[in-house]
């Protein structure tokens, strides 16, 4: 029997053990450990043809334009997010969005929360009960961190984008309001936890921000501050579950991926 050659791209330390996971005997696995498509990449897939690509979370990097005819037809590919040339790359293939598929998200965004409490520890060294965390946005990672903060004994309030978020967020028992640069004024913030997936802290609610504020951004890259440089007050964090809990992210993305490629199968 023929084996399926699956190939697995990225840098994100789940990419790798899930690789591994998702080897069986009917399957030749190989990893390459890059954040960029190159050359050699182009090489390795007229060479190999694999039958399944998986990439990951963040968009690979294009150091020079993508190839796509390196790239069997009928390969199955595995996104995270698609940005760029990779978005009609994804459109020539037959390709599933893991970062679409709700188990997915929803346990992501528990590992997120989960991790983040353990990079606060290891940044500041202090306790979170007694302390008020602002969160912008209410979306799964917003819901999951609020969640988690409030059951250690913090104050959580939520900064929103829309009247509907808002009110939602006040039903689940925290003090919400719009994001604006007046209402974010009235606010004594220490610790900003982001989680919309824009640029929209300006040089308007940096004026308006405190000096002891930190911001912890756990969007996306390349994050949510535009033309706005906070120094050492700022941590672009994502990735959270691969750098602190690899193996529980892992075996999340390969059960995903397995269940998403069985569809396809079927």
């Amino acid at each position: 029997m023929k084996k399926e050659k699956w190939l697995f791209i990225g840098k994100d330390p789940r990419i790798k053990k899930s690789a591994i996971l998702i080897d069986t005997h009917e399957r030749e696995i190989m990893h390459i450990e890059s954040g960029e498509w190159t050359l050699e990449l182009e090489d390795l897939c007229r060479n190999m043809q694999p039958n399944c690509i998986v990439f990951p979370i963040q968009p690979l990097d294009a150091v020079k334009d993508i190839d796509y005819t390196c790239i069997p037809k009928e390969t199955v590919m595995f996104f995270g997010r698609v940005a760029g040339p990779w978005k009609s790359v994804s459109e020539l293939f037959t390709s599933y969005f893991y970062l679409q598929d709700e188990q997915f998200i929803w346990q992501n965004a528990k590992l997120t929360a989960e991790g983040w409490v353990a990079a606060f520890y290891k940044l500041n060294q202090q306790s979170i009960s007694g302390k008020t965390f602002h969160i912008t946005g209410f979306g799964r990672v917003a819901k999951m961190l609020a969640n988690i903060l409030k059951s250690m004994g913090a104050k959580v309030f939520i900064f929103v984008r829309s009247e509907a978020n808002a009110c939602e967020a006040k039903a689940y028992g925290y003090d919400a309001a719009i994001l604006t640069p007046q209402r974010f004024a009235k606010e004594p913030i220490s610790w900003l936890l982001n989680t919309i997936p824009a640029p929209w802290f300006t040089e308007d609610y940096l004026k308006l921000s405190t000096k002891e504020m930190i911001l912890y951004d756990l969007a996306s890259a390349p994050g949510c501050l535009r033309e706005v440089d906070l120094k050492d007050r700022y941590e672009l964090m994502p990735g959270i579950p691969g750098e602190y809990f690899a193996d529980d992210a892992a075996v999340l993305l390969s059960d995903t991926i397995n269940q998403l490629y069985n569809l396809e199968k079927e």
